[in-house]
Order: structure tokens, then C-alpha cells, then sequence
């Protein structure tokens, strides 16, 4: 029974252990691979730089509902001046306190005041409003970061994952290359045996085994390096992926409509409107200021005794305005307005050279795509010569190096291929970066 108990738990942790290897080696599809995005440290940051933002739009909305203080403050003095005016607030002032005696020495007491102050501001010449607008600003620039860096990060995804896909395909067409090859030494083995080959042309074609072999190698190194990227991005332990059923097609839009979805363009129209409520910051410091106080307080030897019979209030309205400062209102105003036309200029200057970047990859990618259809036709053409320079070699009307030479071009055609297309979806994934990510 014991037996049978410790074959059972192995078997258990057999199938445990096979089924984890199981789900650690199940191909992620690339939609599942974006959903993973948000455990990327850089976006995480991201948001939470805006969750900070959030915060300082609400200290700033704050400010319309003033402020509400209480204070306590509790000492021991034989002060002549703060016993009296306690005695005062009191309202238990006697007339043997007004002797000269009374009032120079009066005896040490302990006072303890309780203050309750409520402050509002009736008027700013528009600058709590204009505070208020910035943070607002602020922190939509801050949302519009954190997208943009979600779609830097899914832009970096996709390049990774289709870079995965060419390399894969390219190792599946060199190892295609190497068994034929293999197979082609094999048949010289056999003819040399007959006396028809030689021995060098057994060792050239070993040679090519090997080049081909180090070929391999170095893809697979690329292709290792481009998983490491993928599980930075994901923090995931992806180790195989699944290839998409639709290629990758480049949809083009207008330049009115990329520019109003890219977020380097919104970012630079927003921090025009934070200058704009700059200036009326600045304006604000030649109109007069206002504002609302009441307090409420008492003060007692003990603390809050008979609070209702030594107590008072004060309430009022206060007034400033800044008549002179030196210029200094004057000139801060001057480079608001100046700041204001810089940011114009900034936004102006941004979408010139967006429309530059673009038109410079929409022309990269109508080449690459050019240049991978006659890379396609010219790697037909060049496998058909490699064959036909094979078949020749049979019948001794071609030589080894004729057809190491084609096999080599044939090789640099593959590689050639998948080198554009990957540069064409470099191309492709900075234009959606510059979309931010908008589906067209």
C-alpha cells in the first residue's frame, strides 16, 4: 500500500512538472502579448506621473473654497500687556484691575486660547481660475504621455514579434538550404565512390555545410536577443509566439488627420493654452486683490472653560491692490506674451517637421516595398539557377564552385528580403507611433 502511495505522488509531480512545461512553452499571440503591456515598468511610471498630475489639478481646485484653520495655543506669563487683553477677551475685567498696581504687577496666570478661522477669496483678478486651468492642462498633458507611451511600448511590440516571424522564416528557408545541401553531399559521396567526383568537391560543399551552420547560429543569437526584448516589454517569460493570420499592410491617412491625433501636436496646442493663462497670472498682479475672513475664538485660564461666555468673533473683507513694483508686473507680463509666441512658433515648427518625418517614411516605405517584390522575383530566379547549375553538375557540364556560387546568392537573396521587410516594418510602426496608436 505504501508502495503504490509513493508511485501515485510521482506520478503526480510528473504530470505536474509536464503540464508546466506545457504552459511555459505555449505559443502568446500578439494580442495576448499586448495585454501584458500594462506590466511594463515604463508605463507604469507613466501612470503614475498622471495619478500624480491628478492630484495637483485637485490641490488647485482647492483653491475656490478657501481655508479652514483652528488653533490652540496654550502659555504662562505675568506679561502685563497679554493679562490684560486676556482679562479684555474675557470680558472679566474688575475695576481693582485697573489699579496702576494690577496693571504693572499683575500675578502669573495661565491662558489658553482657541482659535476657529475660516479664509475666502472673494477676488484675483482671475488667477486662482487661471491656476486652476494649468493643472487641468497639466494633467491632460500627463494622460496624453502616458498614452503616448503605451504606444511607443506596442509599436516596439509588434516590430519585436513580426522581427521574430522573419527570422523564423528565414531559418526554416537556410535550413531548407542545409538538408538539401547535405543531401547533395551525400549523392557526391556515393559518385565519388564510383569514381565520377572528386575529393575537393566533397570538402567544398562540407565547407558550406559549416558557413551555413554559422548562419544559423548568428539568427538564432537575433532571434534569442529579440525574445529578451519581448520579455522586458511584457515581463512575461515568453519563449515561443504564434504567427498572425494577416500580414502587416500600411494604411496611409492624411497629414490634417495625423496631426490631430499626435500627441507631440496636442501637447504643443495645450501648452499654448497654459501660456495664454500665464499672461493672465501675470495681468492679474495689476488688479486688486479681495478676500473674506471670520474667526471665532476664546480664552480661558483652563482650556475651553466656559467657552461660551468668554468668547468673540471677528469677521471682515480685506483689500489690496499694487499700485507700484519697480516695473516688475510689467515686464513679467511682456514675457508671458513673448513666451506665448514661442510656443506658437514651437507648435508651428512640430507639425512642419512631423509632415517632413512622414512624407520621408511613406517614401521609404513605397521603396522597401518596391525593393522586396524584385528581391522576391530575383530569389525565384536565383533558386532556379542554383537548380538548374545542379542538375548540370550531375552530368559534369558545371562545376562544385558553380553551384556553391548561386547557392551563395540564392542565401543573399533570403537575406536580403528579410532585411527590407524589416526595415518596412520599422517604418511602418514609427508612422503608427505618430498616429499615437489610432486605428485607421
Amino acid at each position: 500500500m505504501k508502495r503504490l502511495h509513493i508511485i501515485t505522488c510521482i506520478f503526480s509531480l510528473l504530470v505536474t512538472i509536464s503540464y508546466a512545461n506545457i504552459v511555459t512553452e505555449t505559443s502568446m499571440t500578439l494580442e495576448a502579448l499586448e495585454k501584458m503591456l500594462p506590466e511594463n515598468k515604463d508605463i507604469q511610471l507613466a501612470e503614475f506621473q498622471y495619478q500624480l498630475q491628478r492630484y495637483e489639478k485637485q490641490k488647485a481646485d482647492g483653491l475656490s473654497f478657501g481655508t479652514l484653520d483652528i488653533s490652540l495655543q496654550g502659555i504662562r506669563t505675568n506679561s502685563p500687556y497679554v493679562i490684560f487683553g486676556t482679562k479684555m477677551i474675557e470680558r472679566t475685567i474688575k475695576s481693582t484691575d485697573l489699579s496702576p498696581e494690577a496693571l504693572n504687577n499683575p500675578d502669573t496666570r495661565n491662558i489658553y486660547d482657541s482659535k476657529l478661522i475660516y479664509s475666502f477669496p472673494i477676488y484675483s483678478g482671475g488667477k486662482i481660475t487661471a491656476y486652476q486651468k494649468i493643472a487641468t492642462i497639466l494633467e491632460h498633458i500627463s494622460s496624453l504621455d502616458k498614452q503616448h507611451k503605451i504606444v511607443e511600448k506596442k509599436a516596439l511590440l509588434r516590430q519585436t514579434f513580426y522581427k521574430i516571424i522573419l527570422i523564423e522564416k528565414l531559418i526554416e528557408h537556410i535550413n531548407t538550404i542545409k538538408e538539401n545541401t547535405i543531401f547533395f553531399r551525400n549523392s557526391v559521396v556515393a559518385l565519388k565512390n564510383e569514381g565520377y567526383m572528386t575529393k575537393t568537391d566533397i570538402l567544398q560543399l562540407e565547407a558550406r555545410v559549416e558557413e551555413i551552420n554559422n548562419l544559423l547560429y548568428e539568427l538564432d543569437t537575433n532571434r534569442e536577443l529579440a525574445f529578451h526584448l519581448l520579455r522586458y516589454l511584457t515581463a512575461s517569460q515568453v519563449t515561443r509566439i504564434q504567427i498572425p493570420q494577416k500580414e502587416i499592410v500600411f494604411k496611409d491617412v492624411s497629414n490634417q488627420d495625423l496631426l490631430n491625433n499626435n500627441t507631440i501636436i496636442q501637447q504643443a496646442k495645450q501648452a499654448i493654452e497654459i501660456q495664454e493663462n500665464q499672461i493672465i497670472i501675470a495681468k492679474a498682479d495689476l488688479l486688486p486683490q479681495a478676500g473674506f475672513s471670520v474667526e471665532y475664538g476664546t480664552s480661558d485660564r483652563k482650556l475651553l472653560n466656559n467657552a461660551s461666555e468668554h468668547d468673540s468673533y471677528i469677521a471682515g473683507i480685506g483689500f489690496k491692490w499694487n499700485l507700484f513694483n519697480g516695473g516688475i508686473t510689467k515686464n513679467a507680463i511682456e514675457s508671458a506674451q513673448m513666451a506665448f509666441l514661442q510656443k506658437k512658433v514651437t507648435l508651428s515648427k512640430a507639425q512642419e517637421e512631423i509632415v517632413l518625418n512622414v512624407n520621408d517614411m511613406r517614401t521609404k516605405i513605397k521603396n522597401l516595398t518596391s525593393r522586396i517584390d524584385a528581391l522576391n522575383k530575383e530569389k525565384d530566379y536565383k533558386k532556379q539557377v542554383y537548380d538548374n547549375y545542379k542538375e548540370s553538375y550531375k552530368e559534369q557540364h558545371s562545376s562544385m564552385l558553380d553551384i556553391l556560387t548561386y547557392q551563395s546568392k540564392y542565401i543573399e537573396a533570403l537575406v536580403a528580403i528579410e532585411k527590407a521587410e524589416n526595415e518596412k516594418y520599422e517604418e511602418i510602426f514609427k508612422f503608427e507611433i505618430l498616429m499615437d496608436g489610432e486605428e485607421r
